[in-house]
């Protein structure tokens, strides 16, 4: 399942981050899921989106979106390339003067639901 954390810039108004929060768990399952896969295939369902909004975040971009997402071969063949597919989709939302990063982070890890 991964785990997605946004942080964003005063340049992103509540419309827009609610828009991005909304489309991310579809943007991350199409491009880290592995269909054929019975761990690593995932659905817009098991992608959780965190928006952390601070006065004290420090920020370089609008709009920083780092995600957490289980480790596996396929995932750290292809990190690159499916990293770029999310960022490109993500870019399609936005308006052309907003800046920011996709930084998706591959961990070894264990989950379990309640």
């Amino acid at each position: 399942m991964p785990l997605v954390f946004v942080s964003r810039s005063e340049n992103i108004g509540d419309t827009l981050i609610g828009a991005i929060a909304e489309a991310l768990p579809e943007i991350v399952a199409k491009h880290l899921g592995e269909p054929n896969h019975l761990v690593f295939a995932l659905t817009p369902n098991d992608v959780e989106v965190r928006v952390q909004d601070s006065p004290f975040n420090v920020l370089n971009s609008d709009l920083e979106v780092v995600i957490l997402a289980l480790k596996s071969d396929e995932r750290i063949r292809t990190g690159l390339l499916r990293t770029e597919a999310i960022a490109l989709d993500l870019k399609a939302k936005l308006p052309d003067n907003i800046t920011g990063f996709v930084w998706a982070t591959l961990v070894e890890g264990f989950f379990t639901p309640l």
